[in-house]
């Protein structure tokens, strides 16, 4: 049995937020990060996966920071991949001292062949780094996220599929019932005003991931997915093939803007 205080560590551990990865050395770490795609096929966020970093969706780059969406659990895989990029980043630095020339292109892609921080030697290539300077990863901070974005996540994640369902349902519905072209009409509408209001929920959930449920760009987009999901709602029409309730009877529409 836990004692207290091994139930109260993994009580801290087990926290969902955002790590801020700090690049120094390296400019405009984003626009890097789409060459470095291009050369080898990885962005610096698919080697995190690659090192079984579990992750929810894909980081991405403020500024000279990468954000990385996981659990505060995942903080010592994360410290542990950043630690062998630093030491990528030095070999690099190592190599180029004694004697791997940087003065070129063609020489500075030879770099690729080599056992080497190949995100940097990307950033060497577009000028955006110094050869004479060891570049640097490390996290910055963690920051929890609100029991209030937990649950607006979730809502928006349950009415996704809530919509996509019923859009699946009025489809159906057209394709079984004989042909009518006012009940094809009714069910076409009703199955676009659910895909509308499942988009809409997409980009109110992702808003909330980026920007935090405080952020007018959530709060914009929270707005356009309730006004979506009541007009679905009110399109409702009668199914004569299938067995479905109302849909209200399945999702409680809730005002998170």
């Amino acid at each position: 049995m836990k004692d207290f205080f091994e139930l109260r560590k993994q009580m801290n551990e087990d926290q969902f937020g955002t790590f801020f990865i700090k690049f120094e050395g390296i400019k405009n770490p984003s626009k890097v990060d789409t060459a470095y795609e291009r050369a080898t096929q990885y962005t610096f966020g698919a080697l995190m996966g690659d090192d079984d970093i579990e992750m929810d969706g894909e980081p991405e780059f403020v500024g000279n920071v990468l954000k990385v969406y996981a659990d505060k659990s995942e903080m010592k895989n994360i410290n542990k991949f950043l630690n062998a990029r630093n030491k990528l980043a030095k070999d690099t630095q190592a190599m180029i001292k004694n004697g791997a020339k940087v003065s070129s292109t063609k020489e500075i892609e030879k770099l690729y062949q080599k056992r080497a921080d190949h995100f940097y030697v990307t950033a060497l290539l577009m000028k955006l780094a110094n050869p004479n300077t060891t570049p640097k990863y490390s996290i910055q901070k963690f920051m929890k996220e609100s029991i209030d974005i937990n649950e607006d996540i979730e809502y928006h994640k349950k009415a996704i599929a809530h919509h996509k369902q019923y859009a699946h349902s009025h489809d159906t519905e057209r394709m079984n019932h004989d042909s009518d072209d006012e009940h094809d009409n009714d069910h076409a509408n009703a199955e676009d005003s659910h895909n509308d209001a499942a988009n809409h929920h997409q980009r109110a959930h992702d808003a909330a991931k980026k920007h935090g449920t405080n952020s007018p760009q959530y709060k914009s987009a929270a707005k356009a997915a309730h006004a979506a999901s009541k007009e679905a709602h009110d399109n409702h029409v009668d199914f004569e093939t299938i067995d479905r309730d109302h849909p209200s009877k399945h999702l409680t529409i809730k005002k998170t803007h």
